[in-house]
């Protein structure tokens, strides 16, 4: 509704920053996905050679106890949480990355959306401050909701090679 109310009042202005906004989003989604997904298929490899590393002393207990060899068992399975806890930190990195990138970039097409608008009402000093005060409050009360659209996204698409 805010978004429509904008484009009812300031056109221009408000498809010059939809479309950049549209084209940085797609640009994020794009770089980062790639490292989700590459960074979701290790994690979930990880995550079976930790099942496995933790799953055959159990399964083998007896002949592990008479060989002696608990100690190659442990450090295989330290090496592995280590390896499995290494690929959730970059992971999680990677997933919060992005509505922090975003925010400045909201800010930077603020400037550039009350630019356009005071080129067209440069002459109305009242009409320009009405504006700036309706674009800056539009934009405060959708960066919010964008940042945690971006961060819900991102969840999905870092979870979709779990799936």
């Amino acid at each position: 509704m805010i978004v429509g109310f904008l484009f009812t009042k300031f056109f221009l202005a408000t498809c010059v920053t939809l479309i950049s906004s549209i084209i940085i989003l797609f640009l994020q989604f794009a770089f980062f996905k790639k490292r989700l997904t590459i960074l979701s298929k290790k994690l979930n490899k990880a995550l079976e050679l930790l099942a496995i590393s933790s799953n055959q002393p159990l399964l083998n207990l007896k002949n592990i106890k008479i060989a002696k060899t608990e100690n190659f068992f442990y450090d295989n399975y330290s090496k592995e949480l280590e390896n499995t806890r290494l690929i959730s930190k970059k992971l999680s990195f990677y997933s919060t990355i992005p509505p922090h990138v975003t925010e400045p970039l909201i800010i930077f097409l603020l400037l550039i959306l009350l630019a356009i608008v005071s080129l067209q009402n440069i002459s109305d000093t009242s009409n320009l401050v009405a504006s700036y005060a309706l674009i800056v409050s539009a934009t405060f009360r959708l960066a919010p909701t964008i940042s945690r659209i971006q961060g819900n996204v991102t969840g999905i698409n870092s979870a979709i090679p779990q799936v």
